[in-house]
């Protein structure tokens, strides 16, 4: 079956950070059904698809296809975090995520790049 370009994305991220031995992992923002069928939405609005700590530092990724804008939770949840001293990561595309994560990694900080 072949994967839609984000879901694709999203992997090609999770195995980079896995093959660097980052700690990662995909974060289940859609909710789940419940017993009685009804639809659990997820605890909390905006959280990026991938969630991950590097030397102490908490980062996150959120993908996103070209032109697709940060969502106003997800602006909220990214200012959260680089006021806490964490990064969030707008991934569009893995070359440049790549080349960004790697100078992040040279030094941790909270500067924001959306």
């Amino acid at each position: 079956m072949k994967r839609s370009p984000t879901n694709q994305l999203t992997l090609d991220v999770q195995n980079y950070l896995f093959g660097k031995r980052i700690f990662s992992w995909r974060q289940n923002t859609q909710g789940r059904i419940g017993p009685s069928g009804k639809l659990i939405p997820a605890s909390k609005k905006g959280v990026p698809d991938i969630l991950g700590c590097y030397q102490g530092h908490f980062f996150g990724v959120e993908i996103k296809r070209e032109k697709e804008l940060l969502s106003q939770e997800q602006q909220g949840f990214v200012r959260s975090v680089y006021l806490s001293g964490g990064k969030v990561f707008v991934c569009r595309g893995f070359d440049a995520f790549r080349k960004e994560f790697e100078m992040w990694q040279r030094n941790p900080s909270p500067f924001c790049s959306w």
